[in-house]
């Protein structure tokens, strides 16, 4: 990467920086710091893409970050330009994402103090990012960008927050040229052949991955065949290996996860987990029972062996890794066809679906795992899925299978309701038409984020936007109600009109109300060409499979006594009422 020796102002400098970094586009509002970096954009090849709030930009980027690999970009005035986009940084720290924030910042020449917007910035945005860098220079703009889109990009993945003084970016500097280093991590060949050996040596191996695994599926399919290894994913890694892989199990190995993973995988005495850190939510509250041997291969040493105990342990990058595998065992005999093992998934698979096509039809509400299969049967292979934080998340993941990587976008470890829609915007807008893009998300995320719909109907995007509405915060009156008797602080039915709400933003609109309309609505609408709000006044009868596992998980966490005091103080409100 080069930027050429000449003499230009800092604005451009790092406009131009962004280009040669291979920044296609950057999510942001102006302001009156910053406007001299806008301007500095429109004179560039990339576009920005005008949001309607900093949060959805940072949710933007995360997505874009996520669909493509390279990392998002956001542009955002200081102060509350910043904090507004927090949020946002701290999903993509928590859930390994690389972004780059660029945040302007106050004048550094000015001798006064309390400037407009004027906060310590990047002490406030250090705890959720791999770094925080500040131009002192325009002179160092391209080299101090550059590192931070390395370091974003590098190692295990995250946001980082440069701040950009604003009359820095008028001042003129000559810029000299920036060469972008190639980068290899070295993998310790000795302590994957001990791997190998242990994979080889196991009766029954299974293989669990994560994100850090995408782009490398020939490798991950070639172990998996050699070995005959169900392959289960964290969440985040859906699509690693198509969910209609005969030998792909879907999310999760704990009771959590799908049938046919939690199945599968009880008949192992070995797992292979690769790029997963066994998180909170990824493992159901911790719930993994497994009792067989664990070897834990991450490119972050600090993960390996914390939650878990693993036999063995490698810190490398998940791609080189399984390239350094594959040629290892490759040249041992392959493990005959476990036709039983290929009958136990498709089995449960099989059984998942029937689950949801079967669900009990009413003419006031929709089963949202009938609505998720018939949503899934409709849509090409390719299709990205975006969710929110909350119910319908979960009946995503065991009723919408992921047939393609990047194909599946939550708001994973730190859960941040209102991910959803500016998600699914981004998603839109860089698939352009490409691929089909979905969300689905509850009637309480759509309301913290919706207004970004604006920005696809200002893009003319096609999106399908699917809204669950039950009027309330469904899955924590699930929760009250099963724990305490009463809900609290959960109810959404004084919510507004979601087809005004859609029409207003200029957006299409469709409703579907009971089970009988399910098909035929979403015959009308798919394939869609324009940005599209779809409201399904869903049901939440019945526990998910996700929260029946978290359930079980959370209560053996507690001591009798604690188990004893909630079960008394339930049946005190329910026979007493108070």
């Amino acid at each position: 990467m080069t930027v050429s020796s000449k003499k230009m102002r800092g604005a451009q400098a790092m406009a131009e920086t962004l280009v040669e970094l291979g920044v296609r586009r950057v999510y942001g509002i102006p302001g009156a710091q910053n406007v001299e970096f806008f301007d500095s954009l429109e004179g560039v090849d990339l576009e920005t893409v005008l949001v309607t709030h900093e949060l959805g930009a940072s949710f933007m980027a995360d997505a874009e970050a996520r669909l493509t690999g390279r990392p998002g970009v956001i542009a955002v005035v200081p102060g509350p330009g910043l904090t507004n986009c927090l949020t946002g940084l701290a999903e993509a720290y928590m859930d390994s994402v690389p972004v780059v924030c660029i945040a302007s910042g106050v004048r550094a020449r000015l001798p006064f103090r309390y400037q407009l917007h004027q906060i310590d910035q990047l002490g406030m945005a250090a705890p959720v990012c791999k770094k925080v860098f500040r131009v002192e220079s325009p002179e160092e703009i391209p080299a101090l960008t550059t590192e931070a889109f390395r370091l974003a990009a590098s190692g295990e993945p995250g946001p980082v927050v440069i701040e950009f003084p604003s009359d820095l970016a008028l001042e003129k500097s000559r810029m000299d040229s920036v060469v972008l280093p190639d980068e290899a991590t070295p993998i310790d060949r000795i302590q994957v052949g001990k791997i190998a050996d242990r994979l080889l040596a196991a009766q029954k191996v299974g293989l669990y991955v994560g994100q850090g695994v995408f782009g490398h599926q020939a490798d991950l399919r070639i172990i998996a065949e050699h070995l005959q290894a169900p392959v289960a994913t964290t969440i985040s890694g859906r699509g690693a290996l198509p969910e209609d892989d005969p030998l792909s199990v879907g999310f999760g190995m704990t009771d959590s996860g799908h049938p046919a993973a939690v199945e599968a995988f009880s008949r192992c005495d070995l797992v292979l987990a690769v790029s997963c850190k066994f998180g909170e939510v990824s493992t159901g509250s911790y719930g993994m029972n497994y009792q067989g041997e664990l070897i834990h291969v991450d490119i972050n040493p600090e993960v390996l062996g914390t939650n878990y105990e693993a036999s063995m342990h490698l810190a490398a990058p998940a791609g080189p890794f399984l390239k350094a595998l594959r040629r290892r065992i490759e040249d041992t005999p392959a493990r005959e066809e476990d036709r039983e093992l290929k009958e136990l998934i498709a089995h449960h698979k099989q059984a998942v679906e029937k689950e949801g096509s079967q669900a009990k039809k009413r003419p006031d509400s929709v089963a949202p795992e009938r609505f998720m299969v018939e949503l899934s049967r409709r849509m090409p292979r390719d299709t990205v899925m975006v969710t929110d934080s909350g119910g319908h998340m979960f009946w995503a993941i065991s009723h919408f299978p992921i047939r393609a990587e990047r194909s599946f976008l939550a708001p994973v470890d730190y859960q941040s309701m209102g991910y959803g829609t500016p998600a699914a915007v981004s998603a839109a807008i860089e698939c352009a038409g490409k691929r089909p893009v979905v969300a689905t998300i509850g009637d309480g995320c759509f309301l913290m984020t919706g207004i970004e719909m604006l920005t696809a109907v200002r893009r003319k995007v096609p999106l399908l936007l699917v809204v669950f509405r039950d009027k309330e915060l469904g899955i924590i009156r699930q929760i009250q109600e099963k724990m305490y008797a009463r809900p609290a602080a959960v109810d959404l039915s004084e919510g507004p009109d979601f087809q005004k709400l859609a029409e207003g933003f200029g957006a299409e609109y469709r409703l579907i109300a009971g089970d009988e309309e399910v098909s035929t609505v979403l015959d009308e609408v798919v394939p869609v060409s324009g940005p599209t709000v779809l409201e399904v006044r869903v049901r939440y009868d019945k526990w998910n499979r996700y929260f029946q596992g978290a359930l079980k998980a959370n209560m053996r966490s507690l001591s009798k006594m604690q188990i004893l005091g909630m079960g008394l103080r339930l049946l005190k409100r329910k026979i007493f009422g108070v």
